[in-house]
């Protein structure tokens, strides 16, 4: 089930689209989030992606990180200003709803899918309204079981969306290598049979470029201006310069992992002659002669008959004259 976001194919032999993640790391800062999705931009993703949230809607008064989700929120009269910026800099504008009007406003604004967080996969209300709108509907899956996928995977077909695509993760801030778990990318994909990727929050990018190599077709990946400033999500996230070298690698590995098919590349031509061996005789041999295992030598390059036929050679009456450490071809004998 393949399906394409502001113009980017999702499909097992696309590029792997590039989410920068930033999140709640404007700070409460218009500015700052606009020079976010610039810098996001120069630095090779494909989207960048805030978090739309309202205390009141996602937590309850006595939270802890009450007072924090209140200097974070993302005000609505931004979406305009942002989108516009997002479309100027040539990269996708999207933001994770955590409540049902923010679905809303953000299909109004234009968004071409719909991201859930892993904590709202269980959320069904919240599920079927992003389904409903018809875009494609990419779910993270931080802390699910199988099953807990499958329910959400059902939902969000049966009310209409786009297209769905699965995002393994390890709802920990920071992931430590040791709970990437990034072979659940493929078993995420043999399950379902749907595109999938990675929501990465260990640091550096090591197991983004894994999960790529296991087939994880959308990465997504926190990013800042500054990894010191404070704030939930900073410590952990990539810098500019960090994220450019992340999609520089994955573009690499991309090229590196090509189509899977067995065989020798053009470039492969030339070296495949001279590495490969061919069968010479050992000695000079008059015509007529029977050619016996200790005329035969294999060396290289390929010239004539492939080393692999050698055997076939022993017994059989050289046809003409053969100078001493020429190859043999078949039209000798």
């Amino acid at each position: 089930m393949s399906f394409d976001i502001a113009g980017h194919p999702i499909a097992d032999d696309s590029p792997t689209f590039l989410i920068a993640e930033i999140g709640s790391n404007h700070d409460g800062s218009l500015d700052e989030a606009v020079r976010l999705i610039e810098a996001s931009a120069e630095a090779g993703a494909d989207c960048v992606k805030f978090q739309s949230f309202r205390p009141g809607t996602l937590v309850a008064p006595t939270h802890p990180g009450r007072a924090t989700l209140e200097r974070l929120s993302l005000p609505t009269a931004w979406y305009p200003k942002l989108k516009r910026v997002a479309d100027r800099c040539g990269v996708a504008f999207m933001s994770t709803p955590f409540d049902i009007d923010a679905v809303r406003e953000l299909v109004d604004v234009g968004v071409p899918a719909i991201k859930i967080a892993s904590g709202d996969l269980t959320y069904t209300d919240l599920l079927e309204a992003a389904a409903a709108t018809g875009l494609p509907v990419i779910m993270s899956t931080g802390a699910a079981y199988l099953g807990e996928v499958d329910e959400a995977v059902r939902t969000v077909q049966a009310a209409g969306a786009g297209g769905i695509a699965l995002l393994h993760c390890a709802s920990v801030y920071p992931a430590t290598a040791s709970v990437a778990n990034v072979r659940a990318v493929s078993t995420l994909k043999t399950a379902f049979g749907l595109p999938v990727g990675f929501s990465d929050h260990t640091p550096g990018h090591a197991a983004a470029l894994a999960a790529v190599a296991l087939g994880g077709r959308l990465i997504e990946k926190h990013i800042t201006l500054d990894r010191a400033r404070p704030g939930p999500d900073h410590a952990f996230s990539l810098t500019i310069a960090e994220f450019a070298d992340m999609a520089r690698n994955i573009r690499d590995l991309e090229a590196a992992l090509g189509s899977g098919t067995k065989a020798r590349a053009p470039s492969e031509v030339s070296e495949r002659e001279w590495a490969r061996r061919g069968v010479y005789v050992t000695r000079g041999l008059e015509r007529g002669e029977v050619l016996a295992p200790e005329d035969l030598i294999c060396l290289r390059p390929m010239n004539g008959i492939s080393a692999g036929r050698r055997k076939e050679l022993v017994g059989r009456r050289v046809g003409r004259r053969l100078a001493a450490l020429s190859p043999i071809h078949w039209e000798d004998l």
